[in-house]
């Protein structure tokens, strides 16, 4: 069985009331504790993961990763970022994330 539980995301990390609230009467962004610590992103992404019936070790994910990048390439006035190819099990983790893999080419 299964260790995650995912509660429905209210938007920007706040709370329903805060959600439904005038814009007035949120407080400010500064105030906010932070929500998305490392080890609550990690959590989250293992139980997406799991969810989505995956088991990868957390060094592989952050491997491949920390593999794809992003490259600025600039010919004739024009600059083009491109991405490198998605190894191992980026691909499979940003699906399972939600995500989508940035393309590989495009017009900056």
């Amino acid at each position: 069985m299964s260790s995650c539980t995912r509660a429905i995301p209210w938007p920007s990390g706040r709370n329903k009331h805060a959600a439904a609230a005038p814009e007035s009467t949120r407080p400010a962004p500064e105030r906010l504790p932070r929500t998305n610590s490392p080890q609550k992103i990690k959590r989250s992404c293992r139980c997406r993961l799991e969810e989505a019936g995956h088991q990868f070790e957390w060094e592989e994910i952050k491997r491949d990763l920390k593999a794809l990048q992003r490259v600025t390439v600039e010919e004739d006035g024009r600059r083009l970022a491109v991405r490198t190819a998605s190894t191992g099990v980026c691909g499979k983790v940003f699906q399972a994330v939600g995500v989508a893999l940035p393309p590989t080419i495009r017009e900056i």
